[in-house]
């Protein structure tokens, strides 16, 4: 819709006006609209970039049929035994066709593999907690916007219930991260911009079985800035113990500054981050219970917007009061 609406918006406004610096900024005007709204979807946690990408192409044919037509109408004459030209019935005739060409040729060519298995939605029951990932097929790694392994999960939590656990949370010193929509990313905007605290900041939307994180939490540094925040992730998982407890799965980071306007540049060394959650529930008293295992082999890697990251694999399995 974005792509038919505006893309005519801007075809009509640019065969209207006369002067070409005019028309060549309504035409890059009309696309960072479109390049806008659908970056936005993915920003949001919304859509798939290729979602997206379907979204563009599907537009861009209506969009070309749209224009052929209108240039085919802008051409006729009403007067006796008009002729429609045979260069305007050509263009009117074969730019819908080679746009259908291209948009039923590329879908039937992409089709990407699903690099991560979505486990089934059905509460599984175990009290097993270190062989959890490789029983219940659980993936260990986080994924990018096309489904390729980026930071490793470095928490389990284990709770009663999802209230408890963000008391919890709150309690060792996390914030509750707001919800992403046009307020809080105005005001995120601001006061990045100002270099102010934001305690409550919403998150850029990370990816753990397809699914994006259902609970933010972040954590001010001492410089009391957005710019720079502790941040923890975490999904909640169809995994329960035998008394009830639910399971969350979680990778926590520290953003040290933002990054193309959009998001933020986390610092490389994530196993601090892990150290510090896990000694803020030591000091608030919340911990029931925990154990330290290897989960995947130490590695160096780097997430969806290229940042470099490394990490010794170890995982925490923490069980709260």
């Amino acid at each position: 819709m974005v792509v038919a609406f505006y893309g005519f918006l801007t075809y009509i406004l640019f065969r209207q006006l006369k002067h070409w610096k005019t028309k060549t900024n309504i035409l890059f005007a009309g696309l960072l609209i479109i390049l806008g709204v659908g970056l936005s979807r993915v920003y949001l946690g919304v859509h798939y970039s290729s979602d997206v990408w379907g979204g563009y192409l599907l537009g861009a044919l209506w969009l070309i049929i749209g224009i052929s037509i209108a240039e085919w109408l802008k051409r006729r004459k009403p007067i006796e035994n008009f002729s429609v030209s045979r260069s305007v019935k050509t263009v009117s005739v074969i730019l819908p066709l080679v746009g259908l060409i291209f948009y039923v040729g590329f879908a039937l060519q992409y089709n990407p593999p699903l690099h991560t298995k979505i486990t089934a939605p059905a509460t599984v029951v175990t009290s097993d907690m270190q062989n959890i990932f490789q029983e219940d097929n659980l993936p260990k790694y986080t994924e990018t916007l096309i489904g390729d392994n980026q930071e490793p999960i470095s928490l389990v939590i284990v709770a009663k219930g999802d209230q408890e656990f963000v008391d919890d949370m709150q309690k060792s010193g996390w914030t509750l991260a707001n919800t992403p929509n046009v307020g809080s990313i105005l005001n995120l905007a601001k006061t990045a911009l100002l270099n102010q605290n934001y305690p409550t900041a919403p998150m850029t939307p990370s990816f753990w079985n397809s699914k994006v994180h259902d609970f933010g939490f972040e954590k001010s540094t001492k410089t009391q800035s957005v710019r720079e925040r502790h941040h923890a992730r975490f999904w909640k998982t169809n995994i329960k113990m035998p008394d009830g407890q639910h399971m969350y799965a979680g990778t926590v980071s520290l953003d040290t500054g933002i990054k193309w306007l959009i998001t933020h540049k986390i610092a490389p060394d994530i196993d601090t981050e892990r150290e510090l959650l896990f000694a803020d529930f030591e000091k608030s008293g919340v911990l029931d219970g925990s154990q330290k295992i290897q989960s995947v082999a130490p590695m160096l890697g780097q997430n969806f917007t290229g940042d470099q990251f490394f990490t010794d694999g170890k995982l925490y399995i923490i069980n709260l009061k």
